[in-house]
C-alpha cells in the first residue's frame, strides 16, 4: 500500500459531512446501490488509467461485492482470496497452499486487490503481499472507504472514519 494519500471518488464530500462531530465508531456510513456503483466506478477508473490491473482480487468476505463490482467495470477476471482470521497476537501469515493456489490466477498479471475498507491496514497488506508471492508482476490496492486513520490504499471510493453500511447489510439490520 502506498503512503500517500488515496484518490478518493465523488462520495467523500458526503461522508465528511457524515462524520463532522461524530464520534467513531457510531457513525454509519449508509450507502445506496447506486453510491456503491458510484464508488466504485470512479475508484475502478482511476486504477484502470494509472495501473491497467489485468486481474482483480476481492478479498473475503466484505470486499466480494466490491471486487466484483469493480471486476464488471473493468471487464477482468475476478479472484477471490479468503485469509485466515486475525488471532490475539496478530495476523497469522498466509499460508503456502493458498498462494500456491492463487499462482496460476496472478503470475506475471497485475493485480487489483479490492477490499471493502482499509481499517487498520493488516488485513489488506497481508492479501496485497500474498498476490505478490503468486508472481503477479503488479500489486495496487482498492478500498470502498478509505480510513483516515490506517495506511492508504493506491485508490479508494471515499474517505472517512466510519464504518460503512452497504445496501446488502442495510436491507436487515433495522437502524
Amino acid at each position: 500500500m502506498r503512503s500517500s494519500k488515496p484518490r478518493s471518488g465523488g462520495v467523500e464530500r458526503e461522508s465528511q459531512a457524515i462524520t463532522e462531530g461524530c464520534p467513531a465508531p457510531t457513525c454509519f456510513l449508509r450507502i445506496s446501490w447506486e453510491d456503491l456503483v458510484e464508488l466504485c466506478r470512479d475508484a475502478a477508473a482511476r486504477a484502470s488509467r494509472e495501473f491497467r490491473p489485468e486481474v482483480v482480487v476481492a478479498v473475503a468476505r466484505a470486499g466480494y461485492v466490491p471486487g466484483a463490482l469493480v471486476a464488471c467495470l473493468l471487464r477482468r477476471d475476478m479472484v477471490t482470496l479468503r485469509l485466515p482470521s486475525p488471532v490475539a497476537d496478530g495476523d497469522p501469515p498466509v499460508p503456502e497452499e493458498i498462494v500456491a493456489s492463487l499462482a496460476p490466477l496472478v503470475a506475471g498479471r497485475r493485480a487489483l486487490v479490492v477490499d471493502e475498507v482499509n481499517g487498520t491496514g493488516g488485513h489488506l497488506r497481508r492479501a496485497q503481499e500474498a498476490v505478490r508471492r503468486a508472481g503477479a508482476s503488479g500489486v495496487r490496492t482498492l478500498t470502498l472507504l478509505a480510513r483516515r486513520s490506517g495506511p492508504a490504499p493506491d485508490y479508494c471510493g471515499a474517505e472517512g472514519d466510519v464504518c460503512v453500511l452497504q445496501p446488502w447489510v442495510a436491507r436487515v439490520i433495522p437502524w
